[in-house]
């Protein structure tokens, strides 16, 4: 395997709606399973790969999500070989964005996989933010836009990794591996992963969807369209002990205090598709 590199790594996120005869929890007596990780093997020998990984998501657990750690931005799974494990058909219980294939490329820091970040989280919440973008705004607005929300992402991941309730550090007197002692619980999180989705590199926004494409990615090129603005949009890769102690440190008044900044600059609807999910992620074994 490729040494991790030092700097901010490439990473291919897949969410897609897995078909329900694909069960890769059970290789051994699902044929469908057996080939999608399989699949997954393919994709560790494939030029450039560094790490990868898989998993449901809590909220939908049809709902599949792939990420792929690249050296190079080049590098990308066959959107063919996908094809076969989608469940692409009509279904009036659902939304349309959740039958859709959908692809984002983003640069993270730290690396979620490299850096062990994914690997140590019971429970990984995926979030996407949408700023308005700086296309068509003055050189020194929008540096001055860009820089102010780094600040406040940076912010917030400090408060979410060194500012929630912490518990206690013994786990005697925890009473368990994640309790905190006299009922009190460590509600920090176990990493914190931030990036900017490069492709798209832009989002058409309007006041209730994100135009996407045929393909899955957003439209990037040329002016906006029929009242559509641009939207940046970022990924937080947050590693919780669980989905239980995320929503309860959203309830703290240090997670309350420090998410205020960036709502005030966020769109009310990010992406399509890019919904707020928590995934338990399986790490993908290299083939031999």
């Amino acid at each position: 395997m490729s040494e991790p590199p030092a700097n901010p790594v490439f990473v291919e996120f897949v969410f897609l709606r897995l078909k329900c005869t694909v069960v890769p929890e059970e290789p051994k007596t699902n044929l469908g399973g057996q080939q999608f990780l399989g699949l997954m093997g393919e994709i560790t020998q494939q030029h450039g790969y560094l790490r990868s990984a898989w998993g449901r998501s809590m909220e939908n657990p049809a709902r599949v999500v792939i990420m792929v750690e690249w050296t190079d931005e080049s590098c990308a799974i066959p959107l063919s070989r996908l094809h076969p494990f989608v469940d692409d058909h009509d279904h009036e219980d659902i939304e349309d964005d959740e039958s859709r294939v959908i692809i984002v490329y983003a640069t993270m820091t730290p690396a979620p996989l490299t850096s062990g970040a994914v690997g140590k989280s019971p429970v990984v919440e995926i979030t996407a933010l949408a700023t308005p973008s700086a296309i068509g705004v003055d050189l020194h607005r929008a540096n001055e836009q860009t820089q102010r929300w780094q600040r406040h992402l940076m912010e917030f991941r400090q408060t979410l990794l060194h500012e929630l309730p912490e518990g206690k550090d013994d786990e005697k007197e925890k009473g368990g591996p994640c309790g905190g002692g006299n009922g009190e619980e460590n509600l920090r999180a176990l990493a914190v992963c931030v990036g900017r989705i490069e492709r798209p590199s832009s989002f058409g926004y309007t006041p209730d969807v994100v135009a996407m494409s045929g393909g899955g990615t957003g439209t990037t090129d040329g002016p906006p369209t029929n009242g559509e603005t641009y939207a940046d949009t970022y990924l937080l890769i947050v590693g919780w002990r669980s989905k239980e102690h995320h929503l309860q440190a959203k309830e703290t008044p240090q997670y309350k205090r420090i998410i205020e900044p960036l709502r005030q600059h966020m769109m009310a609807e990010p992406c399509k598709g890019l919904q707020s999910c928590h995934v338990a992620f399986t790490l993908a074994e290299r083939s031999p």
